[in-house]
């Protein structure tokens, strides 16, 4: 399933829909990820380095993908670790 835009209160969104999938499938474990790779979407994100001086400028900011998954996305993908 593809969610492209939640409005509110995304949090409760997933937690939600996250127990109906469970409730509708038999499948015992349920993930989200956010920025899948090979899909082209992220959130932009900026790193700062700690002990060093914040960047004075947009375009001095060390900036990288941000992708994020629930607690069973490897789990759900059959990785072990």
């Amino acid at each position: 399933m593809s969610v492209t835009a939640v409005q509110g209160d995304w949090v409760g969104f997933h937690r939600r829909a996250l127990e109906r999938v469970i409730g509708a499938s038999r499948r015992e474990v349920r993930a989200f990820a956010w920025g899948v790779p090979l899909t082209g979407n992220n959130w932009p994100a900026t790193l700062e380095i700690e002990g060093q001086p914040a960047a004075s400028k947009a375009s001095d900011q060390i900036s990288l993908p941000l992708r994020s998954v629930t607690q069973d996305y490897f789990k759900l993908l059959g990785c072990r670790f």
